[in-house]
């Protein structure tokens, strides 16, 4: 069985941060900013709109990760559904921004940029296109448990929601290295987001498990920054962005034959 040892991406990626720190901090600060003023916007509306709306706060459950929902639900009162969907696409867009980033960090490629443009590749006009496509394709898929619960609320209804809710975290998983494949693809002129969809789901293939438990792995360093305020994530984000970076890095050296006709440039 192929195996990617975490401990050692996580060293690898202490190793890279060693004396990039600042760069590193400010790369991810913009999402931190985004993140920090939203929940403190959404406690104090939270509080007022459950009063007048118990329901107002649903939408941020359809959300795929803590930046989206907590933009939904600062939102949540009074806002439209599309205002919502908007909001949603632009957290996502940015975490990808920034993921890619922290890859071209963790390359040196540039050795020498600006953190924040650093930050704000992914928006760039030869990747955006295919990040959008690739948010619309996975929040589809996304929204399956919830339109199987709209159904009723019945026994056998829940057990196929739960069932779907595991499939679902499967194929996100699986999909998970597509911003990371289509930013070398089109860097190397074969861009084209269906095929970063498939090669990711084939780069993954019997690296699921592993990925996951990578991530159950920061579990830790996300309750502290529950317990300690938001100020830990500005040193917590870089590091598990640098070491899903790695995890990338790594997953290339395991399937050479698969990435390199789609990553190589003509």
């Amino acid at each position: 069985m192929m195996h990617i040892a975490r401990a050692q991406i996580k060293k690898e990626a202490k190793e890279k941060l060693r004396g990039h720190w600042g760069e590193a901090i400010l790369v991810g600060l913009l999402p931190f900013l985004v993140l920090f003023f939203t929940e403190a916007a959404a406690i104090n509306q939270a509080m007022a709109t459950m009063k007048a709306n118990p329901n107002a706060a649903s939408a941020a459950s359809d959300s795929t990760n803590l930046l989206a929902r907590s933009l939904l639900l600062n939102a949540s009162a009074g806002t439209s559904s599309v205002q919502n969907i908007l909001l949603d696409l632009l957290a996502t867009l940015l975490m990808a921004s920034t993921a890619l980033g922290f890859l071209s960090l963790w390359r040196r490629e540039p050795d020498q940029m600006n953190p924040f443009l650093r930050s704000l590749i992914g928006f760039r006009p030869e990747y955006i296109g295919g990040l959008i496509v690739n948010y619309i394709v996975l929040s589809l898929i996304g929204y399956i448990p919830s339109l199987i619960g709209a159904i009723g609320d019945k026994l056998w209804i829940d057990v196929l929601m739960s069932i779907a809710f595991i499939c679902v975290v499967i194929i996100q998983i699986g999909f998970s290295q597509t911003y990371y494949i289509y930013h070398d693809a089109v860097d190397a002129g074969h861009g084209n987001i269906f095929q970063a969809l498939k090669l990711s789901w084939q780069l993954m293939s019997g690296f699921k498990w592993q990925y996951f438990v990578l991530q159950l792995s920061f579990i830790g360093w996300s309750l502290l920054t529950l317990f300690l305020g938001m100020l830990p994530y500005l040193w917590i984000y870089p590091y598990m962005s640098m070491t899903y970076a790695g995890f990338y890095t790594q997953l290339k050296e395991y399937k050479p034959d698969l990435l390199n006709p789609a990553v190589s440039k003509k």
